[in-house]
């Protein structure tokens, strides 16, 4: 307690965890206020979790205002989930899914390539920012899952579960997604669990 009341940021966001989702978990309460302090303090993973939160409750804008910070301090994974967001055009946040669609054209080959992939992927099965293509998306991801890019094996392995490239292929989702279910992916597991269920297996 004392060194998370002393502070800085970092310490009152690995507490706020622990208490979370770690040994302490099950204290909600007081785990989500050491959480909220970190992010006042700008800890980066605290911003990206106070913004989840809002995402949940469908207050968007806040959350885009939680990850805002993050993102102008470098931290790759909010800058993705801020693009997420705008991708999903969600009321009260103004950029645009268009916006959202050239910016992760602009990462498609570069550090952040797979994750930029994977994130046009879902933009063209989905038809944000573009009309469906599921062909593009195809192109998208088969070149980073053949590397061995778990998210993206994920993404392919579950638009065969669930149609998104045309009819479903059980046997290829199982193919791809052997990879991530091994590797504990939490996405994967709980979205193939779903899918089988979806389709009576």
């Amino acid at each position: 307690d004392n060194a998370a009341d002393a502070g800085p940021a970092k310490a009152q966001a690995l507490y706020g965890w622990e208490l979370l989702y770690g040994t302490g978990a099950g204290a909600t309460e007081r785990g989500q206020r050491y959480v909220f302090e970190a992010a006042q303090g700008g800890q980066p993973w605290a911003l990206r979790h106070m913004a989840e939160v809002r995402n949940r409750e469908g207050q968007w804008a806040l959350a885009e205002k939680w990850l805002l910070p993050a993102v102008y301090g470098g931290d790759v994974e909010a800058r993705f989930d801020r693009d997420a967001l705008y991708a999903s055009e969600r009321p009260g946040v103004e950029v645009k899914a268009s916006n959202a669609l050239e910016i992760f054209q602009s990462l498609a080959d570069g550090d952040y390539a797979a994750r930029a992939r994977v994130s046009l992927a879902d933009m063209a099965t989905r038809g944000l920012g573009m009309k469906k293509n599921p062909k593009q998306a195809m192109q998208w991801l088969l070149p980073v899952a053949e590397k061995g890019d778990l998210n993206a094996q994920t993404r392919l392995g579950l638009g065969y579960l669930y149609g998104d490239f045309g009819k479903v292929d059980e046997a290829k989702a199982k193919r791809w997604l052997q990879a991530p279910l091994a590797a504990r992916q939490g996405w994967a597991s709980k979205s193939y669990g779903g899918g089988l269920y979806q389709h009576g297996q």
